[in-house]
C-alpha cells in the first residue's frame, strides 16, 4: 500500500486558491465492486486503476490509495494531486450526475487534469504555488510586510485570515526572533481551523 502523505509530500498547503477548500469525495463502497477492484489491482494497478469507478460512498482511504497508484504510475503528479484534483472532482461528479451517472472512472479525472494542463490558468496556478512555496522558506521581514501581505492577497488570502495572520505573527514574535512565513502561515491555518469549529 502506498503512503499517501509520502506520495503527496505531506498535508495540502494553506489556502492557495479557493478551489482547494473542497474536500475530496470518496470512491465506491459497494462490496462487489470493491472485490472486483481488488482483483483488478492485483494484475496491474497502472492499467486497472484508471478503469475503476469513483463513487461518493466509499472510505477516503480507498481513494487515497487509488490516487497514489495514479501518481506512482505517472498518470498524475503530486502537484496535480495536491492542487488540481481537489477542485476538479466535485465539478466532474456534478457534470456526471447531471448527465444521469452516479459514478465516474478515474480515467475521466486524469483526462480532465490533462485538459487543464493546456489552459493558461494551470500555468498561473503552478507559478503562484511556486511563489508561495518560495515565500514560505523566507524569514518574515517587517520592512516587507506590506508587499508580502499584498502578494498573499493576490493569491486569494481572505481578510479574516489576514487578521489571524497578524495576531499569529505578533504572538510568535514574542517567542522567536526569527520567524519564517511557513511557521506563520501554518499557525494561522491552525488558528482558522479552530475558530471554524
Amino acid at each position: 500500500m502506498l503512503n499517501f502523505k509520502k506520495v503527496t509530500g505531506g498535508a495540502p498547503r494553506l489556502f492557495v486558491l479557493a478551489i482547494l477548500s473542497v474536500l475530496l469525495p470518496s470512491c465506491s463502497s459497494d462490496p462487489a465492486a470493491a472485490a472486483k477492484d481488488s482483483a483488478l489491482l492485483q494484475d496491474d494497478p497502472c492499467a486497472s486503476v484508471p478503469k475503476k469507478m469513483m463513487n461518493a460512498d466509499a472510505p477516503d482511504s480507498v481513494m487515497r490509495q487509488d490516487f497514489g497508484y495514479l501518481v506512482a504510475c505517472g498518470l498524475l503528479d503530486t502537484f496535480d494531486l495536491d492542487f488540481v484534483v481537489p477542485g476538479l472532482i466535485p465539478q466532474v461528479l456534478a457534470d456526471e450526475v447531471a448527465a444521469g451517472r452516479d459514478s465516474i472512472p478515474y480515467q475521466l479525472v486524469v483526462d480532465r487534469v490533462r485538459e487543464f494542463h493546456l489552459r493558461p490558468e494551470y500555468a498561473l496556478l503552478r507559478q503562484r504555488v511556486r511563489g508561495l512555496d518560495s515565500m514560505r522558506a523566507t524569514v518574515i521581514d517587517p520592512a516587507r510586510w506590506t508587499a508580502d501581505t499584498s502578494y498573499l492577497s493576490n493569491l486569494g488570502m481572505e481578510k479574516e485570515a489576514f487578521a489571524h495572520l497578524q495576531n499569529t505573527v505578533h504572538e510568535l514574535r514574542q517567542k522567536k526572533t526569527r520567524l519564517t512565513w511557513a511557521e506563520a502561515l501554518d499557525s494561522t491555518d491552525q488558528r482558522l481551523q479552530r475558530s471554524n469549529r
